[in-house]
């Protein structure tokens, strides 16, 4: 079994043994919880049979029987087969679904960098509810006192599920970044990262999650792995930041006049970042201080300004030199970033071994 099917297995035992009810469809099963029903990540489809005869409209369909006749207002399917979630991933579009995809992150060896976890520490459920509360209600999703209370109960639900053990990063006796470590034996997730908005871009992340793997393989875990959102994990890449997935946003609360559902595939491949402002800025000005001096000295000697064809050519050879080097720094400054962004930001080439998890949601007005 590979690492990315072992991660999706574990995923889907945890799912499974959270249910509180599990109904077939016609194309797999529904994982339901009623006493959670704003919950998305506890309500909705798992598509893994007869995925040849599959569509984008009768899976919507089969959406709109068993979690309408549930009484819920989102829609969610998963497919977790990479071929056919790429195949149904323009119907979905069509039909007004928005796409959502999660890197699977997987530790293979020691981080490229130690970070000092001397701040990290073990802490209880009921140290963290407060700041989970207050967390939850600085989204836009989190003005509903009851959408709070149920990802809040939610947490109970995967206590009862996985075994699960939370890790704190204390500043001045406060609880500022957190995460959450799911074990069942020979696999671990650390999951629902965050760093609060004040206490960010100070590494806090980092320690928390080094912390946790730590703590994770020293109970034994062969594997251990995270999920990030793939759009923001590349947006901030390309700011030189790290970013984890947030499972309070990522489990998808539904609003009273929203439905949401989902297509899961899996890709093997991450595009190339892009190159930085700066080093575009120093390709666009070496292209243009190395032109411009050769027209402007050319007209000055055709004018008589300039006396002598060696003074001319000295006069544009030294011109080019100089927009060449100044090209040439602001280029190799801008790949330096870029660089230092893809190797800080995420610790993939030495510490993180990545594949894909993607998952398709829609969202519309009822």
């Amino acid at each position: 079994m590979t690492e990315l099917a072992r991660c999706l297995a574990f995923l889907r035992g945890l799912d499974q043994r959270a249910a509180r009810q599990t109904l077939p469809f016609a194309f797999g099963v529904a994982h339901l919880d009623q006493s959670l029903p704003r919950v998305w990540s506890r309500n909705y489809l798992v598509a893994e049979e007869h995925l040849g005869q599959a569509s984008a409209g009768l899976l919507a369909a089969e959406a709109d029987r068993v979690l309408g006749g549930a009484g819920l207002r989102h829609r969610r399917i998963e497919v977790h087969d990479g071929a056919v979630g790429a195949r149904l991933e323009a119907g979905f579009r069509g039909l007004g679904w928005a796409s959502q995809c999660d890197l699977v992150m997987v530790a293979r060896h020691e981080p490229d960098r130690r970070a000092d976890t001397s701040f990290v520490e073990e802490v209880s459920f009921e140290e963290l509810e407060p700041i989970w509360v207050n967390g939850i209600r600085s989204e836009p999703f989190g003005q509903d006192y009851e959408v709070v209370r149920q990802l809040v109960n939610n947490k109970r639900v995967v206590m009862e599920a996985i075994e699960t053990r939370f890790f704190a990063a204390r500043v001045d006796g406060a609880l500022v970044s957190y995460c959450d470590l799911y074990s069942d034996g020979p696999t671990g997730q650390i999951e629902a990262v965050m760093t609060l908005e004040p206490h960010r871009n100070r590494g806090l992340a980092r320690a928390t999650v080094s912390h946790a793997l730590g703590a994770s393989r020293d109970a034994g875990n062969e594997l251990t792995f995270l999920l990030a959102h793939r759009a923001l994990s590349q947006a901030r890449l390309r700011r030189s930041r790290l970013h984890l997935r947030l499972r309070p946003s990522s489990s998808g609360l539904d609003s009273t006049r929203s439905r949401e559902g989902s297509a899961k595939c899996a890709l093997d491949s991450l595009p190339s970042m892009r190159r930085s402002r700066t080093e575009l800025l120093g390709l666009a000005l070496g292209a243009l201080l190395g032109v411009l001096p050769f027209g402007v000295l050319s007209f000055l000697a055709h004018r008589h300004v300039m006396f002598g064809p060696q003074v001319h050519f000295r006069g544009v050879g030294l011109t080019a030199l100089a927009a060449a080097v100044a090209a040439l720094a602001l280029t190799f400054a801008g790949a330096k970033r870029r660089a230092a962004a893809q190797s800080s930001s995420e610790p993939r080439s030495r510490s993180w071994q990545r594949s894909w998890h993607c998952t398709a949601s829609r969202l519309r007005a009822s």
